[in-house]
């Protein structure tokens, strides 16, 4: 399994993970790409892409055929009493 993890972070509140991995053990290529903003203290919102290809597709038109795709954003929000 071979992995590469690449963080930008330009602003104090703000990162840019971006993970790639490939396993031959299952020949699958995934892609992770997570921005995360902190908007004020303790308050976050995340964007998150996710993509996993299948590279040992039995099928020679399907070049890097799609197993898994996901697009998720979250939001969290402190509140003080």
């Amino acid at each position: 399994r071979h992995t590469r993890y690449i963080s930008v972070t330009g602003v104090q509140t703000c990162a840019l993970p971006i993970l790639l991995q490939y396993s031959s053990a299952d020949h699958t290529f995934s892609s992770n790409v997570r921005i995360r903003w902190e908007y004020r203290p303790g308050s976050e919102l995340f964007v998150v892409w996710t993509d996993e290809h299948d590279t040992n597709s039995l099928d020679p038109h399907a070049n890097l055929a799609l197993r898994n795709r996901a697009f998720v954003v979250k939001m969290t929000r402190l509140f003080r009493f």
